[in-house]
C-alpha cells in the first residue's frame, strides 16, 4: 500500500504541498551554473547521482535561470520535451518533479496550481544572478575594483555540459557578453587612470575568450605601443591576423592594418613610459585595511574561490588550524575587493580582547558608531548599518565565538547590504553561514632528489624562499639545498606560520641544519617578529592558544589521537580514545568538535578500499604538540597499549586475505595504515611484548614480501625474534621465522634463510603444526634451489608435497610443486617441468593463491621455451605478467621479465631482450633482491646469445633503456611485442624528455585521471579528495607519471597533457 501511495503521489498533477517540520528553519540553497552545475542545501552538496533523472537536474537549472525562479508547467514541458505530446510530457514532468524533490528536499520545489517554484520559502542564491548583480554594482560605482570583483565571479560559460540544449543558448551568450563587456569597461577605467598593465591584462582575457574580437585586439595593440612595448604590439597583430584567418577566413580590416604599419614604421609614439603597476587603491579612505609588509605567496585559485564564495553568501567564515594563513587570506581578499563596496571594507581585530561584551563595542568603534543610552549596542549598530553597503572583516573570532555569532546574526538579520568575512578556528554556526576551510599550502612530494624546476613552482617552497630572502637576500634554491628545503616544507605540512618561523633561524643555521632539527619543530620554531601577536611569535604559542580553548574532554581526546601516525578512522579513534573518563559513544562528538576547531583534519575520503569511514589526520607539528601532552599525562601507557592492540588485530584480520582474491584491496589497506602499524610494532618490541611482537611481524611478513619492502621487513622480523630471546616456543615465533626465511632467500642470503627455516621446521614439528612444517620445507627447498643445490631442493620439496597431500593443503602443494617444477626445468627435463606446472597451477587456482599462480605461469613459460613451443611460452608469460599486476609483486614481475627476455632472445630480438633484462635487474635492485645462482645459470645461454647479436655499445644502451623503465612500463613493453619501448631513454635534459606519443599509451587508467587533474593545477590533496583515495597514494601515482612521461616536473606533465589535447587548454 505504501508503494502504491508513493507512486500515486509522483503522478498526481497536484500533489500535497511539502512543508517544513514545525520549528525547523529552512536551509540556504545555493545553485552554481557557471563553469558547471552544483547545488548545495546548507552544507550538503547534492551529488550528481542524487538526481536519478537527467531531466530532474535540468528542471532545477531552468528554474534557477527563470525570472523569480518560477515557470509555468507547460513552459517547462515545452523546454524539456519539445517533441513529445502534451500527455507524455506531463507524465515525464511528474516523474521528473518527484526525482528533483528527493534530491533537493521536497519543500524546496513546489507546483502551485500551474506554477513551478524553486525554493519559495527558503533563501536561494544563484551564481548567475550574483554575477549580474555584481556587474550592475560595478557599473554604478565605476571603480576598477568593482569590475574586477564582478569578473572574478564568472567561473566559466553557463552549463558547459548542456551546450546543445536550446533553452540554455540565449542565457549562455548573454552572460558571456556581460563578462566580455565588463573586461572591456575595466580596461577603459584602468586606461583612464593611466594604469596600462591591468588594462592589458583585461584585454588579453577578452581576446583569449573571443579570438576574433578585432577591436579588442586593436585596443591591446595600441596599449602595448603606448607602453613602449613595440615588439609585443607587433606580435599581437600577428596573432590577430592568425585568429581572423582561422576563425573568419579574412584579413584584419584597414584600420588595424594602418595601426600595424604605423607601429612598424615607428610612427606611433608611446604616450606613457613603461613603469611599475601602482599599489592597491585604498578605496578613497573607505577601508582601514593594513598595508601588507610581506608579499602574498600562492593560493591564486583559493583567492578567486573565496571571492566567489563570499559573493554567494552574506557570512563566510574562513576556518583552519592556527598558523595556516586565515587572516592573511582574508586580508588579501578584502584588499582585492577594496572599492567594490560603496561604504567600504572594515577590519575588526579581536585577538587582543577576552571579554565577550567588548565585541560589539569593537565593531562600533571601527565603524564610528556612537553608543546610545539605555539601548543595546547591537541594536544601535543594526540601525546604523541598515542602509549601508559594506564588508565587515571579523578576525580571530574563536575565543569569543558565542558573542561573535550573536552579533553577526543580529546584524545580518536587519542589514541587507552587509556582508561579513570572519576568520576563526571554528565556525560561528549561524544560519546561512558558509564555511571555507583554509588548508596549509601544498608541499613537495617525497622524491629523494627533487629538481629545482619542480620545487620552484611549489607554493610552500615559494613561501620559504620569499621569507628566507628577507633575511638572506642572496639565498636561492640550488640542486645542493633543494632536498633540505623540500624536507622543511614537507615536515612542517605546509603551515605558513611554521615555514615563516623556520626561516627565522636562517641567520644562525644553514638550511640543512634547520631540516635536521625538525624532529622537535616546536622547540625550533621560535623567533617571530617582536611586533607580531604573542601567540604568533612561536608555533608552540599558537598551539597553546588553540589548546586553551578546548574543554577538558576535548583536550583528553586530542592528546590521545596524537598516538596515531598517518591518520585514523572513526572506529580506530573509538577504540583508542575511549577510556579514562571518555565513553566510546562520546568519541564521535568530541572528534567532530576537534575537526570543527581545526585541530584535526577530516580528509573526507574512504580510508582504503573495503573501509567505509572517512579518514582523519593531524598536521605534523600539531601531532608533535599533542604527543608532548600525551607523554606528560598518566594515560600515555594505556593509550599506546590500546593503539597497539587495535593495529595488531587489524594485521591479524588482513593476513589471511593476502593470499586470496582481492589481494590488492587488502594490501592497500595495510599500506594506508603502515605508519600506525610501525608505531604499534615498535611499541610492542620496546615493551617486551614478545608474543605480540612476533605475531605482528609474522602477520606483516606477506605484506613486506609482496610489497618489495624486503630490507625493512627483515629488520623488523629479526628484532622481534631477538626480542623473544629464550621465551618458550610459540606458533607466533614459527610464523615469524618462516616470514624472515622467505625474505632472506629473496635477498640472496641462502644460508641465513636455511637457518631461519630450519628453526621454524623444528618448532612446527615439535608442536604438531603440519601446515607450518609444509611451509618450512618449501622455504628450505626454495633456498636450496636458488643456491643451485637442485637435488637437495627436490628432496625437500618432495617431503613438503607428501605432507601437503596428506593434509589436502592445495596452497602448500602448489608451492612445493613450484620448487620441483623449476628444479626440473633448470635440469633440462622440460617435459616434467611442463607437467608439474599444470598441476601446480591447478592447485594454486583452487587455493586462490595469486602469487603461486603467477610463479607457476612463469615456470610453465620456461618449460615451454625449453621444449621449443614459443606460442605457448608467450601465452603463459603474458598471463603471468597480467596476473602479477593484481597486485604488482615486484620480485615476481622481475622473474616474469627475465622469462620474457629469454623469449625475445629465442625470437631473434637481442635489443628487446637486453631492455627486458635491464628492466628486471633494475626492479630487483630497487627492492634489494638479487639474481640467484640457479637463475643466472638458467638464463645464461639466452643472455650470451643476445650479447652476441649486439655490439657492446648497443647492448649497454638497450640495457640502460630497460633499467630506466618503471615496473608498469616494463610490463607493458613485455606484453607489446615487436614495438620499441614506450618511451625513449631517460635523459636529465627537459628537452629530450618530451616526445610525440600520447600519455594514455603508457599511463594506467588511474594515472591518466591523476594526470588530467594535475594538469588543471590541483594539488595532491585536492586530487585525493576528487578521486576519494589517500593523498599518499596520489603522491605515488604522481611519481609514476613523472617517470612514465619522462618528465622532471609537474609543470612538464601539465604541458604534455594539454599539448596532447587530453583536456581543453585553459586560456588563463
Amino acid at each position: 500500500m505504501e508503494k502504491v501511495a508513493r507512486d500515486r503521489q509522483a503522478l498526481d498533477p497536484h500533489p500535497p504541498e511539502p512543508r517544513l517540520a514545525p520549528g525547523r528553519r529552512s536551509e540556504v540553497v545555493r545553485v552554481e551554473l557557471l563553469g558547471g552545475f552544483r547545488v548545495a542545501v546548507g552544507s550538503r552538496v547534492v551529488p550528481d547521482g542524487a538526481w536519478r533523472l537527467r531531466k530532474a537536474a535540468g528542471l532545477v537549472k531552468l528554474l534557477a535561470l527563470a525570472p523569480g525562479h518560477r515557470l509555468h508547467r507547460e513552459q517547462a514541458m515545452d523546454l524539456l520535451w519539445p517533441n513529445l505530446s502534451l500527455k507524455a510530457a506531463a507524465n515525464n514532468l511528474h516523474r521528473t518533479l518527484y526525482s528533483a524533490r528527493q534530491a533537493l528536499e521536497p519543500h524546496n520545489l513546489r507546483l502551485r496550481g500551474e506554477q513551478l517554484e524553486l525554493c519559495p520559502g527558503a533563501s536561494l542564491w544563484v551564481d548567475t544572478e550574483v554575477f549580474e548583480e555584481a556587474a550592475a554594482r560595478a557599473r554604478r560605482l565605476r571603480d576598477p575594483a568593482g569590475h574586477r570583483a564582478a569578473v572574478d565571479l564568472y567561473a566559466g560559460e553557463l552549463l558547459p555540459m548542456d551546450r546543445y540544449e536550446a533553452w540554455a543558448e540565449d542565457w549562455r551568450e548573454g552572460l558571456r557578453q556581460t563578462y566580455l563587456s565588463l573586461l572591456l569597461e575595466m580596461a577603459g577605467l584602468y586606461e583612464e587612470r593611466g594604469d596600462v598593465g591591468p588594462a592589458i591584462e583585461a584585454l588579453a582575457r577578452v581576446v583569449a575568450e573571443q579570438p576574433t574580437y578585432e577591436s579588442a585586439h586593436a585596443w591591446l595593440i595600441r596599449l602595448y605601443a603606448r607602453g613602449g612595448r613595440r615588439a609585443e604590439a607587433l606580435r599581437q597583430y600577428e596573432r590577430l591576423r592568425d585568429d581572423l584567418l582561422r576563425g573568419l577566413a579574412r584579413e584584419p580590416d584597414a584600420t588595424s592594418e594602418r595601426l600595424y604599419e604605423e607601429i612598424l614604421a615607428d610612427r606611433y609614439p608611446p604616450a606613457h613610459q613603461p613603469g611599475e603597476r601602482p599599489g592597491r587603491d585604498a578605496g578613497g579612505g573607505r577601508d582601514n585595511l593594513p598595508i601588507p609588509r610581506t608579499s602574498f605567496v600562492g593560493r591564486d585559485r583559493e583567492l578567486v574561490g573565496v571571492k566567489r564564495a563570499l559573493a554567494m553568501t552574506r557570512l563566510l567564515t574562513l576556518t583552519g588550524a592556527g598558523g595556516c594563513g586565515k587572516t592573511r587570506l582574508a586580508l588579501e581578499v578584502a584588499g582585492d575587493l577594496a572599492g567594490a563596496y560603496p561604504d567600504g571594507i572594515w577590519l575588526v581585530e579581536l585577538a587582543e580582547f577576552s571579554d565577550p561584551a567588548l565585541v560589539a563595542r569593537r565593531v562600533a568603534e571601527t565603524l564610528n558608531v556612537r553608543e546610545q543610552p539605555d539601548r543595546p549596542l547591537a541594536a544601535t549598530l543594526a540601525d546604523s548599518l541598515r542602509s549601508r553597503d559594506l564588508l565587515l572583516v571579523m578576525d580571530n573570532c574563536e575565543h569569543l565565538i558565542d558573542a561573535c555569532a550573536q552579533l553577526a546574526d543580529t546584524l545580518l538579520e536587519g542589514c541587507t547590504g552587509l556582508r561579513i568575512l570572519a576568520t576563526s578556528r571554528e565556525a560561528l554556526n549561524v544560519t546561512g553561514e558558509v564555511i571555507w576551510r583554509v588548508r596549509p599550502l601544498p608541499v613537495p612530494g617525497p622524491e629523494p632528489s627533487p629538481t629545482v624546476e619542480d620545487l620552484s613552482t611549489n607554493e610552500s617552497v615559494r613561501l620559504f624562499l620569499d621569507r628566507a630572502r628577507a633575511r638572506l637576500p642572496d639565498f636561492g634554491l640550488t640542486p645542493q639545498n633543494a632536498r633540505p628545503v623540500a624536507t622543511i616544507c614537507r615536515e612542517l605540512d605546509g603551515i605558513p606560520l611554521a615555514i615563516e618561523l623556520s626561516t627565522a633561524r636562517m641567520g644562525a643555521l644553514a638550511v640543512e641544519q634547520v631540516a635536521e632539527r625538525l624532529e622537535d619543530s616546536l622547540k625550533l620554531l621560535t623567533g617571530g617578529t617582536r611586533t607580531a601577536e604573542p601567540r604568533q611569535r612561536t608555533l608552540r604559542a599558537t598551539l597553546d592558544w588553540s589548546h586553551a580553548l578546548l574543554s577538558e574532554p576535548e583536550r583528553a581526546l586530542f592528546r590521545r589521537l596524537a598516538v596515531f601516525a598517518g591518520g585514523w578512522t572513526l572506529e580506530a579513534a573509538e577504540a583508542v580514545g575511549a577510556g579514562e573518563g571518555i565513553e566510546e559513544g562520546d568519541v564521535m562528538d568530541l572528534l567532530s568538535r576537534l575537526v570543527d576547531k581545526s585541530l584535526v583534519l577530516s580528509e573526507g575520503v574512504a580510508a582504503a578500499p573495503g573501509a567505509a569511514s572517512p579518514r582523519y589526520t593531524m598536521l605534523e607539528p600539531v601531532r608533535q604538540y599533542g604527543g608532548e601532552r600525551l607523554a606528560a599525562s598518566p594515560e600515555a601507557e594505556p593509550v599506546r597499549r590500546r593503539h597497539a592492540s587495535w593495529y595488531f588485530e587489524l594485521a591479524q584480520e588482513v593476513e589471511p586475505w593476502l593470499r586470496g582474491a582481492h589481494q590488492e584491496v587488502w594490501l592497500e589497506r595495510l599500506e594506508t595504515e603502515y605508519g600506525n602499524l610501525r608505531v604499534a610494532l615498535a611499541w610492542a618490541l620496546e615493551r617486551g611484548e614478545v608474543d605480540q611482537g612476533l605475531w605482528f611481524g609474522g602477520a606483516l611478513g606477506e605484506f613486506w614480501y609482496m610489497g618489495g619492502n624486503l630490507g625493512e621487513g627483515r629488520r623488523w622480523l629479526e628484532a622481534a625474534l631477538v626480542n623473544g630471546g629464550d621465551a618458550p616456543p610459540t606458533p607466533s615465533r614459527t610464523k615469524a621465522l618462516l616470514r624472515a626465511g622467505w625474505i632472506a632467500w629473496e635477498q640472496g642470503d641462502y644460508e641465513g634463510s636455511a637457518a631461519l627455516s630450519t628453526e621454524a621446521l623444528a618448532l612446527a614439528r615439535g608442536s604438531g603444526d603440519e601446515a607450518g612444517a609444509i611451509t618450512a620445507l618449501s622455504s628450505l627447498g626454495w633456498a636450496a634451489l636458488l643456491a643451485d643445490e637442485v637435488e637437495r631442493a627436490s628432496a625437500l620439496a618432495e617431503e613438503a608435497l607428501a605432507l601437503g597431500r596428506a593434509l589436502e593443503d592445495a596452497g602448500g602443494m602448489a608451492r612445493a610443486l613450484l620448487v620441483l617444477g623449476l628444479a626440473a626445468v633448470v635440469s633440462g627435463d622440460y617435459g616434467r617441468g611442463a607437467a608439474l606446472h599444470e598441476e601446480s597451477l591447478a592447485l594454486a587456482r583452487r587455493a586462490g593463491d595469486g602469487l603461486a599462480m603467477a610463479l607457476s605461469l612463469g615456470m610453465g613459460a620456461l618449460a615451454s621455451l625449453g621444449r621449443g613451443d614459443i606460442p605457448l611460452a608467450e601465452a603463459l608469460c603474458d598471463e603471468g605478467l597480467a596476473l602479477s599486476a593484481q597486485p604488482r609483486v615486484i620480485n615476481v614481475t622481475a622473474f616474469q621479465l627475465h622469462t620474457s627476455a629469454a623469449l625475445a632472445c629465442s625470437r631473434g630480438e637481442p635489443d628487446r631482450a637486453a631492455r627486458l633484462w635491464g628492466a628486471a635487474g633494475s626492479l630487483r635492485e630497487a627492492i634489494g633482491a638479487s639474481l640467484s645462482p640457479v637463475e643466472a645459470r638458467a638464463f645464461r645461454p639466452y643472455v650470451e646469445a643476445a650479447r652476441a647479436g649486439l655490439d657492446a655499445a648497443a647492448w649497454d644502451e638497450a640495457y640502460s633503456e630497460g633499467g630506466a623503465m618503471t615496473v608498469e612500463e616494463a610490463a607493458a613493453y613485455a606484453l607489446a611485442r615487436g614495438e620499441r619501448p614506450a618511451r625513449p631513454k631517460r635523459s636529465p635534459s627537459p628537452k629530450s624528455s618530451s616526445s610525440g606519443r600520447r600519455p594514455e599509451g603508457v599511463l594506467t587508467r588511474r594515472e591518466r585521471e591523476v594526470a588530467l587533474l594535475l594538469a588543471r593545477g590541483l594539488t595532491d590533496r585536492q586530487i585525493a579528495a576528487e578521486l576519494t583515495i589517500s593523498e599518499r597514494t596520489i603522491t605515488t601515482h604522481v611519481g609514476h607519471i613523472l617517470r612514465k612521461l619522462g618528465a622532471i616536473s609537474r609543470s612538464q606533465v601539465a604541458a604534455r597533457v594539454v599539448g596532447q589535447r587530453l583536456l581543453p587548454q585553459d586560456p588563463n
